[in-house]
């Protein structure tokens, strides 16, 4: 797929006001240079939580980071689903669109402390990034009547969602938590509660799949960049230089699966809302960022007899959780049915339970049979994918 945009507006430069119009789901548009140096800037923030995590693996320290992650990802959701719709690439929506980036630069800055000093940064950065998209859509509801019931229903419930983390300023832990669960439940509920409303107005089928295909590969990125940090600690010693190579199979093996489907796989049915597609991807990306702290931390303690229990579970429930996000991703995006496919679905049952049995018993075992294991059951993946 081609980074390099078929920009509906007709200035390129980007230097004319050309006000929103409403993209057809069979465009074929491609993700613009700005969302691809959007998409930059929100990495950072997964990269910063990533090491957040890294520096105290434990239950309370996962559950803090999928509560730093969802408004991370969803900013930049917010964000895509409205370009994918309406985006014109003029200089208001260049405008608007940077603001939203240095409002992801903030929330990286301020991640790795939320919960301990800088919770009022990081929920002020997140109420800017909301508003900036509550602000595009009042342009589209002005300039596109076909698709105001569409920007109705983003209008007043990202206000609502917004609302909640603006209060949130004012308050104190644990208040100031709730709050937070309670804006970021509205915003996740919006658009299932308005899911007959945005059938009416479907996602490009090209577009939408290609964007949160860069996103998954940028994540991927920093898997390789855990896998790295993890072995440059211990100065190539032999078990850390094997533990990385072995890892870096881990991350090819993630990425060959999931991009030979979205390049294979012309969707069998429209998107529609897309929402199912949209929502499997979450914990798609956060087992794949997980998985890469859990890599790294393997490798950086390659050299002892067992891997600790909260590292074998983050590295096995992170696996899992990508297995199983990416089966139901392939379920929503196409409704083939054949031996290949019940094949690969067995394969990916199989895998789950790998991950799974790691998570439980991983403590046992050295790292290196940890990362091996998986190692070779992506191999295996690859292998069931590969076979027609």
């Amino acid at each position: 797929m081609s980074a390099l945009a078929e920009d509906p507006s007709p200035d390129k430069s980007g230097t004319r006001v050309t006000p929103p119009l409403l993209h057809a789901p069979d465009e074929g548009r491609h993700a613009t240079w700005l969302e691809l140096f959007c998409d930059l800037v929100f990495v950072v923030a997964v990269s910063q939580l990533g090491r957040r995590l890294s520096s105290g693996v434990s239950a309370d320290g996962y559950l803090q980071y999928v509560g730093l992650f969802l408004p991370v990802w969803w900013a930049w959701v917010g964000h895509t689903v409205y370009a994918s719709r309406f985006d014109t690439d003029d200089v208001v929506h260049r405008a608007a669109t940077f603001v939203l980036m240095l409002a992801a630069a903030a929330m990286a800055v301020f991640a790795t402390s939320a919960y301990e000093t800088a919770g009022r940064g990081f929920a002020g950065a997140y109420v800017v990034a909301r508003l900036v998209v509550v602000l595009l859509y009042v342009r589209a509801w002005r300039h596109v009547p076909e698709a105001r019931t569409v920007a109705r229903l983003y209008i007043l419930g990202f206000s609502f969602g917004a609302l909640c983390w603006a209060v949130s300023l004012l308050a104190e832990p644990p208040l100031r938590y709730l709050l937070w669960a309670t804006g970021i439940s509205i915003d996740l509920l919006v658009p299932l509660v308005g899911g007959s409303v945005l059938r009416n107005r479907p996602l490009d089928t090209s577009h939408m799949p290609e964007r949160f295909g860069l996103f998954t590969l940028i994540v991927l990125g920093e898997m390789v960049l855990s896998v790295v940090a993890g072995a440059s600690s211990l100065q190539w010693q032999p078990a850390a230089g094997v533990a990385a190579v072995l890892a870096f199979v881990v991350a090819v093996g993630i990425w060959w699966p999931y991009f030979d489907f979205l390049e294979r796989s012309p969707f069998d049915r429209s998107l529609g809302s897309g929402l199912t597609y949209i929502y499997a991807h979450l914990p798609l990306v956060v087992g794949i960022a997980g998985l890469g702290v859990g890599l790294g931390r393997a490798i950086a303690n390659a050299g002892r007899r067992t891997l600790s229990g909260p590292d074998a579970a983050l590295t096995g429930g992170s696996f899992a959780l990508w297995v199983a996000a990416f089966a139901c991703v392939q379920l929503v995006s196409q409704h083939r049915t054949g031996a290949g496919a019940s094949r690969r679905l067995r394969s990916l049952v199989v895998a789950l339970g790998i991950g799974i049995a790691i998570a439980v018993f991983g403590g046992a075992v050295p790292p290196l049979v940890v990362v091996g294991t998986l190692a070779a059951t992506l191999v295996a993946l690859v292998v069931v994918a590969e076979h027609r």
